[in-house]
């Protein structure tokens, strides 16, 4: 089992959750997604969000079998990987996979 830890990235680790974005340059769906989670997390500082271009980090696509853009990965606070999503998702979506790792109902902001 793959840690948070185990990806050797320079950024820290939220204090309840963190969620890694896969993107590509050719991604055309990849901005819009990230604007969705940057929405969804705003107002929570426990969680943290980075962006990796899967081709710079190919090494991380591998390691975590990231075969498409954008592949979305939440780790808990204990860095332990506890849900991905791939492909455009909902925010509805974005927010349940959330509230399952960090059990802390997020702020209810417009669905999709």
């Amino acid at each position: 089992e793959i840690t948070f830890d185990d990806l050797n990235i320079a950024q820290d680790q939220g204090k309840k959750a963190t969620i890694l974005q896969f993107k590509t340059e050719y991604c055309s769906i990849c901005p819009g997604v990230k604007r969705q989670i940057h929405e969804l997390i705003k107002n929570d500082d426990g969680i943290a969000f980075y962006e990796i271009d899967a081709v710079e980090r190919i090494d991380l696509a591998k390691k975590l079998h990231v075969k498409s853009s954008p592949t979305i990965l939440f780790f808990n606070e204990a860095g332990l990987e506890e849900g991905r999503i791939i492909g455009a998702p909902k925010k509805d979506h974005l927010r349940n996979t959330l509230e399952k790792i960090t059990t802390i109902k997020m702020e209810n902001t417009n669905a999709n």
